[in-house]
């Protein structure tokens, strides 16, 4: 469990309650979004920078927040790329050497409004994204690493 000051808490089942197991050296930084990706981070999410805590080894690196806006979602494309909704749109962007690159998308950099969730399909390569307000849409990927165009899609 993450909470809203960068404490992470674990479950103790044999004991039946949670214990710290990480928090962030600088109390006064507020999360706005906590994220768990497949490589076994936690993405611990500020404003201003972004925490990485690895759950298997305990290591922990931080790198500024590139997008300077509050982050919204994550969904992790493969071992290193994501798509990072904000309170501003969605970037595509690649984690590489503890460093955030974000990958320019012609439809994407231009996609500018609240996005509440994400949701990748993997099989079909489809990026879901709920904006605020204004409906959901989808974001097909075509391989090799060509990103298509951003569709408005009806939801019922």
């Amino acid at each position: 469990m993450i909470g809203r000051k960068g404490r992470l808490f674990q479950y103790e089942k044999q004991y039946d309650r949670f214990t710290i197991g990480y928090k962030l050296p600088d109390i006064s930084k507020t999360i706005s979004y906590g994220y768990v990706d497949h490589n076994n981070n936690i993405w611990l999410c500020c404003n201003d920078s972004i925490v990485l805590y690895n759950i298997k080894n305990a290591h922990t690196f931080q790198f500024p927040n590139i997008l300077h806006s509050n982050i919204t979602a994550i969904e992790q494309i493969d071992d290193n790329h994501f798509f990072i909704a904000t309170e501003t749109g969605v970037r595509y962007a690649k984690l590489e050497n503890g460093a955030l690159q974000i990958i320019p998308t012609e439809t994407l950099d231009y996609f500018h409004t609240q996005v509440s969730v994400l949701y990748f399909q993997q099989q079909q390569k489809k990026n879901y994204i709920s904006a605020h307000l204004r409906g959901v849409f989808l974001y097909m990927i075509c391989f090799p690493k060509r990103l298509s165009g951003l569709k408005q899609i009806l939801v019922m």
